[in-house]
């Protein structure tokens, strides 16, 4: 296999991870981190 076929591999491969943490991922970790309703963040958040 040519080498700059492994190279345009690689960079896809990179983009299609970026894509779909960037559409999936990260929005439901965000959403998650914002739910009021999980009590251990509600503990972190309650102010002392």
């Amino acid at each position: 296999m040519p080498r700059w076929l492994k190279v345009l591999l690689i960079v896809i491969a990179i983009a299609v991870a970026v894509v779909i943490l960037f559409t999936t991922v990260f929005p439901w970790v965000e959403q998650r981190l914002e739910d009021p309703t999980l009590g251990v963040l509600q503990v972190w958040r309650s102010p002392r």
